[in-house]
C-alpha cells in the first residue's frame, strides 16, 4: 500500500450560494488504508509540473552591404561586453486541481490569476530559532499558532513535572502518568513569554491552538472529568466533553468553558474567525449539548457535530450534525467573518448530508471516503461535494483565502478522484 500526500484548491462560492448537491463519479469500493501499514511505505509528493524554457530571440539577420564611401577617420576599438545570462527560463508552478461545486455552473469563478487574490508578498521571516522545554516525563507539542507581531504559542500535554521557561508545573495526578494540557509562548526571537498547566484526575488533552484578529489566544481540547483552569471549573457530562479556553496575548485568562452529552465528543478541529467566533469538528455518541442546545444522534455510531459558539457571550450559537450507517467524523474546519464555515468531513458506506435536499454521501463500501461542506451562519448547508476512489481518504487540514478560495491537504491512499481530477 502506498500513502501519498496531497494538496487540493477548491473554489467557493459567494456565501449567498443556496445551491445544494454533489458533483463527481460514484466511488468504487475498496479496503481501509491500515494505519499500522504506515511505516511500511514509501510517502511520495505530487510532483512538479516541468520546467518550460522560453526559447531565446531569432538572430537579427546582417545588414545589406553599403556601397563605398569616402574613409573615415580611425576610431578607437570598443571593448568587450560581458555576455548577459539567459533569464528567460520560466520558474516551476505547481499544479492546482480545481474542485469548485458543479451546483452552480454559471457563478463567477475566481482564479489564482484574478485580480482578486492577494498577490503581496509575506513578510520576512524572523530568525530562525530553537527553544527546547521538558520535564522528568513524557511532553508532546499538539498544536502551534503565531499572531501578528510574530509571538509564538504552543500546546501539548506532560505527564510529570515539566519546565517552561520559568515555570515549573506537577501533574494533577502524580505518579500516574494521566496526561495534563500546557500553554506557552515564546517571542518572536524565542524568548520565553508566558506559560499556564491545567488538567483534571484523568486524561485530557488540547489538540489544537488559534489566534483571533484581536490576537486573542484559543486552546481547544478534551477533558474526563472535572477540570479546573485558572478560576473556573469545567464540569464534565459523559465519558469525554470538549473545552476552550481564551487568554489574551499577555497570558491572562479571559475565559473557559466546555460542552459535551451524557456519552462523549471526540473533537477534531479548531477554527476561529477574526471577530472571535469559536468553530469545533468532530465526532459524538447519544446526544451532544451545548448551553441551551441540544441534539440527538440518529445511529448507533459516531456521527459528525459542529458546534458554532458566540465570541462575545461564549453561548452556543448551533449544532448541526451529520449522520450514516458507518463512522463519521469531521477532521477539519474553517470560518470566515461572517460566521459562514466549510467542514472536511470523513465517512464509510454512506453519510445524510442534508435529507431536506435528498443529498447523500455514497463511499460505495466500507473504505472511508471524504467530503467538503459549507454552512452559513445558522448552520444550513449551502453546497457539499465528495471525492475519493477505492482507498482511503482524509483531509486533514483546510485555509480560506480572502478571496474565498478553500485550500485542503490530506493524505489518500490507491487512486483518488477531486471534481474529475484523478490522483494516483
Amino acid at each position: 500500500m502506498r500513502i501519498s500526500i496531497w494538496l487540493l484548491a477548491a473554489v467557493l462560492l459567494g456565501c449567498g450560494s443556496n445551491d445544494k448537491g454533489t458533483s463527481g463519479p460514484s466511488l468504487d469500493t475498496g479496503t481501509v488504508a491500515d494505519v499500522a501499514d504506515v511505516a511500511d511505505v514509501a510517502v511520495d509528493v505530487v510532483p512538479t509540473s516541468d520546467t518550460t524554457t522560453i526559447p531565446d530571440s531569432a538572430p537579427t539577420p546582417d545588414s545589406a552591404p553599403t556601397p563605398d564611401s569616402a574613409p573615415t577617420p580611425d576610431t578607437p576599438p570598443v571593448p568587450d561586453v560581458e555576455p548577459v545570462p539567459d533569464t528567460t527560463a520560466a520558474p516551476d508552478t505547481v499544479p492546482v486541481l480545481d474542485v469548485s461545486p458543479d451546483t452552480a455552473p454559471n457563478a463567477d469563478v475566481p482564479t489564482m490569476s484574478d485580480s482578486s487574490v492577494d498577490t503581496n508578498p509575506p513578510p520576512a521571516p524572523a530568525t530562525p530559532w530553537y527553544q527546547p522545554f521538558g520535564g522528568a516525563g513524557n511532553e508532546e507539542i499538539k498544536g502551534t499558532a503565531a499572531d501578528s507581531m510574530g509571538n509564538v504559542y504552543v500546546v501539548g500535554i506532560y505527564n510529570d513535572t515539566i519546565t517552561i521557561g520559568t515555570e515549573t508545573f506537577e501533574p494533577v495526578e502524580p505518579g500516574k502518568k494521566m496526561s495534563d494540557s500546557f500553554v506557552a509562548s515564546f517571542d518572536s526571537q524565542g524568548a520565553f513569554r508566558w506559560a499556564h498547566a491545567f488538567g483534571a484526575l484523568q486524561a485530557d488533552s488540547p489538540f489544537e491552538v488559534h489566534v483571533d484578529g484581536l490576537d486573542n489566544v484559543y486552546v481547544a481540547g478534551s477533558h474526563k472529568a472535572d477540570m479546573t483552569v485558572g478560576t473556573d471549573v469545567l464540569v464534565c457530562n459523559g465519558s469525554s466533553d470538549v473545552y476552550v479556553v481564551s487568554y489574551d496575548s499577555a497570558g491572562t485568562q479571559l475565559w473557559a468553558k466546555s460542552w459535551g452529552g451524557q456519552y462523549g465528543e471526540t473533537p477534531r478541529a479548531l477554527s476561529v474567525n477574526t471577530s472571535g467566533d469559536v468553530f469545533i469538528t468532530g465526532s459524538f455518541q447519544g446526544s451532544m449539548e451545548a448551553d441551551s442546545i441540544t441534539v440527538l444522534a440518529k445511529g448507533g455510531g459516531n456521527e459528525v457535530f459542529v458546534l458554532a459558539v458566540d465570541g462575545v457571550t461564549q453561548e452556543a450559537l448551533w449544532i448541526r450534525t451529520f449522520t450514516g450507517n458507518g463512522s463519521d467524523v469531521g477532521t477539519a474546519l474553517v470560518a470566515d467573518k461572517d460566521r459562514n464555515a466549510v467542514i472536511a468531513v470523513s465517512y464509510n458506506y454512506d453519510l445524510v448530508v442534508d435529507a431536506d435536499a435528498n443529498l447523500t454521501f455514497d463511499s460505495g463500501g466500507s473504505n472511508f471516503n471524504g467530503g467538503l461542506i459549507r454552512v452559513d451562519d445558522t448552520g444550513n448547508v449551502l453546497w457539499a461535494q465528495e471525492y475519493g476512489g477505492p482507498g482511503a481518504e482524509e483531509i486533514i487540514g483546510l485555509d480560506m483565502g480572502g478571496n474565498g478560495n478553500i485550500y485542503a491537504t490530506g493524505v489518500f491512499s490507491d487512486t483518488a478522484t477531486f471534481g474529475g481530477s484523478a490522483l494516483v
